[in-house]
């Protein structure tokens, strides 16, 4: 979802765990998975004998669920060093104001986007190569007067924006995060990760039961992440320095990241959601210390991904739907669906590196000049109370 923020180094033991440009890579990665799912999901129906290929070894490559999970955990550990971008008691006000301006903006472009692309979707009718997720999200048609509201809460605005459910779960953990650091630091991180013991005596109804058992469930991957940070400079002096556990950290990663798809399993059971966050934990871990891996995921077209990553995340969807009817005619032959998935990245990426120079780097600009303008004004009236 957002690219990690670069935050401040305090020892040669923090340079090594917090290779962030490895962190982008890796988020990168994951956006990628997002999109290729989604294509997957587009041109194969779900009783497709195909679907066997994401039971099998090239389950991690497939899984969405699995990539957002990682997401959830890559902010967990970039936003809690953002927290130590800050001082005093402005730090938490200061995380707040980046936090704005990172989210805020390039949600706000893509709703739109994606309600003015929904203009011009096609009808797909049954047999023509398409699945009934193409059929159903191109039906999808809303005034302005419905959308413009969902443009102020993170989400999916009423399906204008599928992938948009991910954006309300961080921004929960985005405004709880400093208060989950806080509790870290006064006890210990591990009592962050007892929400999905916690979800397990929380029924799936009503609604509202629902949406809060599926928080304590991410409240796992955040905790993780926090984990990671706060325990950053043990874990590279374990891991760093031995390549042995490190690689096994990040095959195993990738197996936790996919079991629950392997496997057969509900994704969003507890035992799932466990099996993806400790995935992606060990993927982070693997990222940052495992040479090799990380030599990939810091070349220069994996980091071009990571740093378009959120704005690829957030557009890949509507001009994959704007796409997939008038390229997949035919039954979905296998010419038109690789070059469904090769226009779709082409112009997933243009549209992303136009959004990142045009409206995420100017954001992350004008949060930095709010936030020292607000620093400064804190610091004066931190003297003058002191008079």
């Amino acid at each position: 979802m957002t690219a990690p923020e670069p935050v401040r180094e305090v020892s040669p033991a923090v340079e090594r765990v917090t290779r962030l440009p490895a962190l982008e890579g890796l988020r990168g990665v994951a956006a990628l998975v997002v999109l290729v799912r989604h294509w997957w999901e587009t041109v194969f129906p779900l009783a497709w004998e195909g679907r066997e290929w994401l039971h099998g070894p090239l389950a991690p490559l497939l899984t969405a669920t699995g990539a957002v999970h990682l997401f959830f955990v890559l902010s967990g550990v970039v936003l809690t060093g953002s927290l130590e971008r800050g001082r005093g008691g402005a730090a938490v006000a200061q995380y707040g104001v980046r936090r704005v301006f990172r989210l805020y903006p390039p949600f706000i472009v893509a709703v739109l986007f994606s309600w003015i692309a929904s203009f011009f979707y096609l009808p797909s009718p049954p047999g023509s190569g398409v699945t009934n997720l193409v059929r159903m999200l191109s039906g999808t048609h809303f005034t302005f007067d419905q959308v413009f509201p969902g443009l102020l809460i993170l989400g999916p605005v009423g399906g204008v924006l599928p992938v948009g459910w991910s954006l309300a779960i961080e921004g929960v953990f985005s405004a709880l995060l400093p208060a989950m650091v806080a509790l870290a630091r006064r006890f210990t991180w591990t009592v962050l990760l007892v929400g999905p013991i916690l979800a397990l005596w929380i029924p799936g109804s009503p609604a509202h039961l629902l949406h809060l058992r599926g928080l304590l469930l991410c409240s796992f991957d955040f905790g993780l992440g926090v984990g990671l940070w706060l325990e950053r400079e043990r874990l590279a002096r374990w891991v760093g320095g031995h390549q042995a556990v490190a690689l096994a950290l990040a095959v195993v990663g990738a197996f936790l990241l996919g079991w629950p798809t392997a496997g057969r399993w509900g994704i969003h059971l507890p035992p799932a959601v466990v099996s993806m966050a400790l995935g992606a934990a060990a993927l982070v871990v693997a990222a940052l210390h495992f040479r090799p891996l990380r030599r990939v995921l810091e070349s220069a077209p994996i980091l071009f991904v990571g740093r378009v990553s959120y704005s690829l995340y957030l557009l890949h969807l509507a001009v994959l739907i704007l796409l997939a009817p008038r390229i997949v005619r035919h039954g979905g032959t296998a010419t038109e669906m690789v070059l469904l998935l090769a226009l779709v990245l082409a112009v997933s990426l243009l549209l992303s590196f136009a959004a990142w120079q045009w409206i995420e780097r100017p954001a992350i600009a004008a949060g930095n000049r709010v936030v020292h303008l607000l620093a400064r004004r804190l610091g004066v009236a931190e003297r003058l109370s002191r008079r």
